[in-house]
């Protein structure tokens, strides 16, 4: 069996999103004749950890430490002087936690221009470079012990792909690029000198790739309009999705539905994403006696006690809605799904029309409503497809409200208790098993 090197910052037991798409693809590959080896960072560096990912792992993980990146430095810098001054912090508590300190104080338009400057060349091309030194030295160890031929480099974080660029310079290898979201599309552009540093970057590293996989075909699109001329053969388009292995065993030991319309949102808040429109669309459904208070129920589940600065708990309140509402932290992988099986609906928020999450996917799966809240683009058309799919303009209550009560109508129909039946038959739950999707992935292995 031929060995492949996965190299990515993001793998279980991390509960970040961004794990499954690899966790999938070495679970996978086996069938299609290749030995995944995975180069990680030591599990500690995992601010979340949910141990039930490590249940279909079938592969060897080298784990590797981390040193500090010019950004981690310049915060603990920061943080010793302050807790010398005495100095309070003046950012919002919420934003930090949100985004970050360091990216609080890019955004902040009161910092002076030369300090965003330098702040900016901290962050480039994000806060994972510390990864860099140690991850080029074992990927050469590895791929030189086990005559390793296929190097697969996964981002974000796109310090990785610096990563699969040095060990491309010093050795020879078929380096397959994967970008689960966007590199240089969606940089920052008042920031000018480190964008152009970034783009640099990345010119360098499509051209020293043999391939480049994106997960949209609007993504695939612009890269290719970007890259026109030498690299538009590159680009690949395999998308995220779901396991069906996964789905049918939560299934299996699913308890029956209790009549109640449940709506759902999984995930977290971040960039601008917001709950306020289906929320002050809902309470007018309420207060008018539209959707039955007995029969309703709100979920909010994961990092999702703050939109930008605002507090989900005090507009929850603020719209009446709390007596309804359940706002639950970060669940184990299998326990999310089973929150999305016993949802009659479940949410999308996403200003970034390219944005397709592999959450997307996985609502497909389940076989529920979907009501997506998003600009035309790539996930609306996917969304469009869905026979139970429903987008709606990001800024329309009353296009809110259709969705929703086009959907209570339907639970009404099947009195509550029956479970929406996984489309099985259709194309589109197919083409978007992961096995399918490695499948493709092994062919350009």
């Amino acid at each position: 069996m031929k060995k492949v090197l996965i190299i990515t910052y993001h793998f279980p037991p991390d509960a970040e999103v961004g794990g499954l798409r690899v966790q999938k693809f070495a679970k996978y590959l086996p069938l299609y004749g290749w030995e995944p080896l995975i180069l990680s960072v030591d599990e500690k560096y995992y601010p979340l950890k949910d141990a039930e990912r490590n249940h279909s792992i079938n592969c060897e993980v080298f784990r590797t430490k981390v040193f500090w990146s010019p950004r981690e430095a310049y915060l603990k810098m920061k943080g010793l002087f302050q807790s010398i001054s005495g100095k309070a912090k003046n950012t919002q508590q919420a934003t930090v936690e949100s985004v970050g300190e360091g990216s609080v104080e890019l955004m902040d338009r009161s910092v002076s221009g030369l300090k965003r400057f330098i702040l900016s060349l901290l962050w480039l091309p994000d806060d994972r470079t510390g990864w860099i030194v140690p991850a080029v030295i074992n990927g050469f160890k590895l791929i030189k012990k086990y005559n390793i031929k296929t190097v697969v480099t996964t981002s974000p974080p796109h310090s990785v792909q610096i990563i699969g660029l040095l060990l491309k310079k010093i050795l020879h290898f078929r380096w397959v690029v994967d970008f689960r979201d966007p590199w240089s599309l969606q940089l920052r552009d008042e920031l000018k000198f480190s964008c152009r540093i970034e783009r640099w970057i990345e010119k360098k590293v499509i051209g020293n790739a043999d391939v480049v996989l994106t997960t949209s075909e609007v993504i695939n699109r612009d890269y290719i309009k970007a890259y026109p001329v030498l690299f538009a053969k590159k680009f690949i388009y395999i998308p995220n999705g779901f396991d069906l292995e996964d789905f049918n065993l939560v299934r299996s030991k699913l308890d029956r539905k209790e009549g109640k319309f449940i709506i759902s949102y999984l995930g977290e808040f971040y960039q601008r994403r917001t709950p306020e429109v289906f929320l002050r669309a809902t309470s007018d459904l309420l207060k008018n006696g539209m959707i039955s208070v007995e029969k309703l129920q709100l979920k909010f589940i994961g990092k999702v006690r703050y939109f930008g600065t605002k507090s989900l708990e005090d507009l929850i309140s603020e719209l009446k809605l709390s007596f309804v509402t359940e706002i639950i932290d970060h669940v184990r992988y299998l326990k999310a799904i089973e929150y999305m099986l016993k949802s009659s609906v479940l949410l999308i928020f996403s200003p970034q029309p390219w944005a397709l999450t592999t959450k997307v996917f996985e609502y497909i799966a389940t076989g529920a409503y979907i009501i997506a809240f998003t600009p035309p683009g790539a996930l609306a058309d996917l969304v469009n497809k869905y026979p139970r799919g429903i987008v709606v303009a990001l800024d329309d209550v009353e296009e809110a409200k259709k969705a929703i009560m086009f959907c209570y109508d339907n639970f009404r129909k099947l009195d509550g208790n029956e479970e929406h039946e996984p489309l099985e038959t259709e194309d589109i739950l197919r083409d978007f098993d992961r096995k399918n999707l490695t499948k493709q992935l092994s062919q350009y292995l």
